[in-house]
């Protein structure tokens, strides 16, 4: 877990946020996993006694699978570049996303 979640709210967001906003955006998303891991931490007992631990660890792969999709479709391509060069490509939507 540590490879997906924390990649994607610490990496990710130091880079794809415009300068302007990167600490608020970084924050948000900090606090966005936090919270998911309070609702978590309350609604996993409940959900493993009423669908059982094989179909909740099935439920838990597929919402992992996909947010590792929507990671990867709205991705921003930062390999290479400046982070004032993706700063100003934030400026242009059509130019953040890789086909």
């Amino acid at each position: 877990m540590n490879a997906g979640p924390n990649a994607t709210t610490f990496l990710l967001s130091g880079e794809v946020f415009p300068t302007s906003i990167r600490a608020s955006g970084a924050g948000f998303a900090a606090a966005f996993a936090k919270a998911g891991a309070v609702l978590g931490t309350f609604t996993l007992p409940l959900l493993e006694k009423s669908l059982g631990a094989s179909r909740l660890l099935l439920l838990l792969a597929g919402v992992c699978l996909l947010a590792a999709l929507l990671t990867h479709w709205f991705r921003l391509e930062t390999t290479g570049r400046s982070l004032e060069s993706v700063d100003n490509s934030a400026q242009e939507p059509s130019k953040n996303r890789i086909s």
